[in-house]
């Protein structure tokens, strides 16, 4: 059992993914928790870099009961520009402090030059760390996605998600092939656009830990509603574990 991975949620680990609902600054904060509720989901993702008021972003722990996953995501890796120009880096810093009593995961992008300093600091505030690589546009060649695995172990990243372009069903299928070798024993997989569909719905299969969905507006290409995803979820794994 990992002693930063909450109790509860190591257990659901052992029949089904969890389920994450992306929460962002860009509608209603409280119509969004109230559909995360609803949902059912296992955390919520915080995506601070939707965000332009820091008063919202501390409102959230008072009104959400779920485990927090903070996420600050780079504009390179899809994240919001405007937010990296209202705040400078030192600020950006202390918001992660002041926020990380209050979360339960991390995210750390794994190819930013402060991976691993971001990941002691997660552990240090006894937060899991997921270590993050996303790329929109294609699917990265197997050796370099088991580069950055590797990175993520070395670094004891708790998780190690990767997000990538799905081109066609060939791509999808040498991805879901790389999966089952992966060198992370908690890889989160994630094959965006309408070619990489399953993988948010059946990737617990191949050995994904994680799956989001979002919780009004979708943060990424084929991301399902999460009260949509935590039912297919429930349903596909209610009786049955594929691991």
């Amino acid at each position: 059992m990992n002693k930063f991975i909450p109790g509860k949620l190591n257990s659901i680990l052992n029949h089904r993914p969890l389920v994450v609902g992306t929460l962002t600054g860009r509608l209603n904060l409280k119509k969004q928790l109230r559909a995360a509720a609803k949902a059912g989901v296992d955390l919520v993702e915080v995506r601070l870099d939707t965000f332009s008021n820091k008063e919202d972003i501390f409102s959230i722990r008072k009104i959400v009961r779920h485990p927090l996953l903070l996420t600050l995501r780079s504009p390179k890796e899809g994240g919001e520009a405007q937010f990296f120009k209202a705040f400078p880096k030192m600020e950006r810093e202390k918001l992660l402090q002041m926020m990380a009593n209050q979360a339960d995961f991390l995210d750390v992008e794994i190819k930013a030059a402060d991976a691993s300093r971001l990941t002691r600091f997660g552990h240090s505030q006894k937060m899991a760390v997921i270590h993050s690589f996303h790329d929109f546009k294609k699917m990265p060649s197997p050796s370099i996605l088991n580069a950055l695995a590797k990175k993520s172990a070395r670094l004891k990243g708790d998780f190690f998600k990767i997000a990538v372009k799905a081109r066609d069903p060939h791509e999808f299928k040498r991805f879901l092939n790389w999966s089952l070798s992966c060198p992370h024993p908690k890889p989160v997989l994630i094959a965006m656009g309408e070619e990489g569909l399953a993988s948010r719905t059946l990737g617990y299969c191949f050995g994904s830990t994680m799956t989001f969905g979002h919780l009004g507006k979708a943060a990424a290409p084929g991301q399902f509603p999460a009260g949509q995803l935590a039912k297919i979820i429930r349903n596909i794994f209610r009786q049955h574990s594929f691991r």
